[in-house]
């Protein structure tokens, strides 16, 4: 797994641990909409299965371009963690759950924040 994933990160877990609640309580919510789909369960996997192959990409950055030092992968890991975190209080809103505001508004920082990195296109003459 090393190879492949590189330094384990404390925050690779947390973005584990997140999608987990983020699937267990969508089954929920749609459970209780009566809406469950096993199209939509599987779009969702797959949704997640390329979050962890996006993770795999920074971590092979990081290999080549940073001498290893986690840096792309825990930005992506952040970002990644962010979106899902958003998604969970989602689901847990459609359950009646009460969500403290500032835990909705930091998510929404650390994604914002994260959308703010400008990747520059490849056909952008100015890059040099």
């Amino acid at each position: 797994m090393t190879i492949i994933f590189g330094t384990w990160v404390p925050l690779m877990t947390a973005l584990l641990v997140i999608q987990s609640l983020d699937i267990i309580t969508g089954l929920m919510a749609g459970g209780k909409k009566r809406e469950i789909s096993s199209a939509t369960f599987f779009d969702g996997l797959k949704k997640k299965g390329g979050m962890w192959i996006l993770m795999i990409l920074a971590n092979i950055l990081d290999a080549t371009l940073i001498g290893g030092i986690p840096v792309l992968k825990t930005a992506v890991c952040g970002f990644l963690f962010a979106g899902e975190g958003l998604s969970l209080i989602e689901n847990l809103g459609l359950l009646g759950v009460p969500i403290p505001p500032q835990i909705k508004a930091y998510l929404e920082k650390l994604r914002d924040d994260s959308e703010k990195v400008q990747v520059p296109d490849s056909e952008d003459k100015s890059v040099k």
